[in-house]
């Protein structure tokens, strides 16, 4: 993979540049960057394939023909994961031929360029793209109650994460928080109230992690946090000021201003390199939640994650 240069500082859209030519992805890079796109430069198949793994674009430019690929054959492969699915490609090619569009979009393609192109129409083309597919994907990848992101959608981010802690040796952490005793809201007040209280619950943890961390709904009461570069200790820290926070948030029920007080407790661990897979990590997790919820509830307890079988004590 080649991507040589700084993004641009004020990058609002990250694309994959899919293109065996150096002259083709720097003039694209060009004109890319003072337009808030950052480029990241693969130019090969086997690159495309390893860098998606470790991000997730805002679109994809895919050369139809590549030294080790079929670029139609990349774009179907886009289309069968999940967290791609959405994700706008558009194919880039010499062959204008009726034929050849008809088979990029048959392979899941939004948009074909033919070569030569102008620069100015490519930007306006891959602007345009990706902000259509962020109004249709905001209601694909967010719950609809909470306005947090959707479990598929956490799930297929700590994947991604995964893949990057592998290449690159960085650490991340994960919370899953319940609250307790929830059913008893619902019995005592009705659901009206406890959507109330899960959407409270929400926006006080989307406010109190950072933006690069990933705040989920995970299923009922419970959601998840993936806190990316991030180590045990500091996710601890995270999660007991959002325990914190979540105390100290004035609850009441809507109407009659009754105060509420509801608490949640949480399980922490930490992934990095020897990360078995999703499963594995959200288990330790899991486990983890449990212990804080036998402990007593209003907690914050940390877990330990799953090595690979090899590497497991017999």
């Amino acid at each position: 993979m080649n991507n040589e240069g700084a993004a641009p500082a004020d990058a609002v859209y990250k694309i994959l540049m899919v293109e065996d030519s150096p002259v083709v992805r720097g003039v694209i890079k060009k004109h890319c960057s003072p337009e808030g796109i950052e480029v990241v430069e693969a130019g090969s198949g086997a690159s495309a394939r390893e860098t998606l793994r470790a991000m997730q674009p805002d679109l994809v430019v895919l050369n139809m023909v590549l030294p080790d690929a079929n670029g139609l054959d990349l774009c179907r492969e886009i289309r069968t994961e999940e967290r791609l699915k959405w994700v706008p490609v558009i194919i880039l090619t010499a062959l204008g031929d009726l034929r050849y569009l008809r088979e990029g979009y048959d392979c899941g393609a939004d948009d074909y360029i033919v070569k030569p192109f102008q620069p100015e129409e490519f930007v306006l083309r891959v602007k345009s793209r990706i902000r259509r597919a962020r109004a249709m994907s905001y209601e694909t990848f967010h719950d609809a109650l909470t306005g947090c992101h959707t479990r598929g959608y956490f799930v297929a981010r700590v994947e991604e994460e995964i893949f990057r802690s592998r290449r690159e040796g960085t650490l991340f952490s994960l919370l899953l928080a319940d609250l307790d005793d929830f059913k008893q809201v619902n019995d005592t007040h009705g659901h009206l109230v406890g959507d109330h209280v899960l959407r409270e619950f929400g926006a006080v943890l989307w406010a109190s992690f950072r933006q690069t961390d990933v705040v989920a709904r995970y299923g009922g009461e419970e959601f998840a946090v993936l806190m990316p570069k991030t180590d045990l200790a500091a996710a601890l820290a995270a999660a007991e000021r959002a325990r914190e926070a979540w105390l100290a948030h004035p609850l009441t029920v809507p109407g009659d201003g009754a105060r509420l007080r509801v608490t949640f407790s949480g399980g922490v661990v930490e992934g990095g390199r020897e990360t078995a897979g999703v499963n594995e990590i959200l288990a330790a997790a899991d486990r983890a939640l449990y212990a804080a919820k036998a402990a007593g509830e209003d907690r914050i307890v940390a877990g330990g994650y799953l090595l690979p079988k090899a590497e497991r004590s017999p």
